[in-house]
């Protein structure tokens, strides 16, 4: 297992929704997500075919950073992303975007890392602002 660190902070301007992020693997891979102005974090264990999954999008994604020029677009509405990615086969990179386009190497990062949350959580809003999350970036919520 390559041990890495991520970590994605947004801002969801359509939805008025803002966050944080963070996949980590060493020995034990965890994932936590925070929602700003909802008092529900979620923290967990993550499966280690999971891990490995999401740090091979995360380098394929990355690996164009910040040549393509999808890193570059920016707009008028939408989410504001910022991260950081380091492994132990790759140095730390630090990144941003905004609303990325589906299928760029921004929208393939950014549907990665969210993703690898579990869908159901017990607290609604939390859920609901998942889900939002999910649809700005045109991921179907299957549940």
């Amino acid at each position: 297992m390559t041990h890495f660190r991520f970590s994605l902070s947004f801002g969801c301007f359509v939805a008025f929704l803002g966050g944080t992020l963070e996949i980590s693997a060493t020995d034990s891979p965890q994932i936590r997500l925070s929602i700003d102005g909802i008092d529900y974090r979620f923290e967990g264990a993550l499966e280690r075919v999971a891990a490995e999954r999401f740090h091979d999008l995360a380098v394929a994604a990355l690996h164009s950073y910040p040549e393509d020029a999808a890193w570059r677009e920016i707009g008028l509405d939408g989410t504001s992303y910022r991260g950081m990615f380091e492994s132990s086969t790759h140095s730390r990179l630090e990144f941003e975007f905004w609303s990325p386009a589906v299928g760029t190497p921004p929208h393939r990062l950014a549907r990665a890392a969210l993703e690898a949350v579990p869908l159901d959580h017990p607290d609604e809003r939390f859920e609901y602002s998942l889900k939002t999350l999910r649809k700005d970036l045109g991921i179907s919520w299957v549940p």
